[in-house]
Formats: structure tokens, C-alpha cells, sequence
């Protein structure tokens, strides 16, 4: 488990412990997502090297509230409110995963790896009542974006407009893996 935010604001230190063999966390509370994705690169050779399927679970953070710009040079708008830095701090974490993706196609574990790219909130900016940040039911608070990107034959290319949810994340993935036997999951593949 490899984050660039202190897992312990909300408590999941101790449960990240139970589920995963290492915890590779930020000293301080916040870091910028680049040397995260650079780690977790380097990591995820060290773990294909080693002949054995595994999983890898890397967390972004850059691009949350107050959507400050991690590398002005990258920024496509001067403002710093929340409804334009978006933009740059969007497109900061695309260059982040264009880099990381760069790091590891060419390795030869990459053809049999899913990557699952999911975001945990959207953020309402205030585009129906004016009140940035409230949760509210808009998309713009409860659609996040949910890429699976790999060579598996049963998984589609393209864009797909399908209603999902987290819940049907690890449905999804044990299913590309062969196991089909009922589980107690609430989602579905």
C-alpha cells in the first residue's frame, strides 16, 4: 500500500496493517503525487521481478481540495479558485500517471496486469447552488472516474457509459482473475 496522504485522518492505519505485507506512507501529512508514483513504479518492478502475482494498491492525493498547483510549469490557468485550479491540478496528475505508465509498460509482467484507476469522491465547486464542498446528490459530488486498463480479452476497450460503483471493483477484478464462485459481495462484475 503505497500513499502520498497520512492514512491515519481517518483511521485506516491500523486496518491497512491487517490487509497489506507494507505500508509506504508519508512522513509528514500530505505528499505530492509524482515521487509517489515513482516509488510505487520501482516497487512494482521489485514485486514482478519476483515471479509471483501481487497487488499493488497506490493512493493519489494531489488532486483534492484546495486544488493547489504541485508544478506551476504544468498549470493551464493562473487562478486558485477551486472551479479553474482544478484544471491544473488534473492535468498535473495526468502527466503523473503518463510518467508512470512510461515506468512500466515495457515491463514484462505489464501485459498480464489489470490497473484500476478510481476516484473516491467527486467535488460539487458550487455549479448548482453556490456552496462548494456541501455533499449533495449532484454528479458532480457523487461520479468519479473509473478506469481499468489492461490486455485481458474479456475486458472492453473504449469508453463505457454503464452505471458502476466501488462496490463492483472487486467483483470486476476477481472475475478477470477466473474466480467465479459466489461470494458475499454486494457488487457485481
Amino acid at each position: 500500500f503505497i500513499t502520498g496522504v497520512d492514512p491515519d485522518w481517518d483511521f485506516q492505519t491500523f486496518w491497512l496493517r491487517q490487509w497489506f505485507d507494507s505500508l509506504d506512507v508519508p512522513h509528514r501529512s500530505e505528499e505530492d503525487d509524482r515521487p509517489v508514483f515513482r516509488r510505487a513504479a520501482e516497487r512494482l518492478r521489485r514485486l514482478g521481478a519476483a515471479g509471483q502475482p501481487f497487488y499493488l494498491m497506490l493512493v493519489s492525493f494531489s488532486n483534492h481540495l484546495p486544488f493547489r498547483s504541485r508544478e506551476p510549469a504544468l498549470d493551464l490557468v493562473a487562478s486558485t479558485r477551486p472551479d479553474s485550479a482544478i484544471w491544473n491540478t488534473m492535468h498535473y496528475t495526468d502527466d503523473v500517471l503518463r510518467e508512470f505508465f512510461a515506468a512500466i509498460r515495457d515491463e514484462p509482467w505489464f501485459d498480464n496486469t489489470v490497473v484500476v484507476i478510481i476516484g473516491d469522491h467527486g467535488e460539487n465547486l458550487g455549479e448548482h447552488d453556490g456552496t462548494a464542498a456541501q455533499r449533495n446528490g449532484w454528479r458532480e459530488t457523487v461520479w468519479v472516474p473509473l478506469i481499468i486498463h489492461g490486455r485481458h480479452p474479456r475486458l472492453p476497450t473504449g469508453f463505457r457509459s454503464d452505471v458502476a460503483g466501488l462496490l463492483d471493483v472487486a467483483p470486476t477484478l476477481a472475475d478477470l482473475a477466473g474466480i467465479r464462485e459466489p461470494t458475499p459481495w454486494m457488487g457485481h462484475s
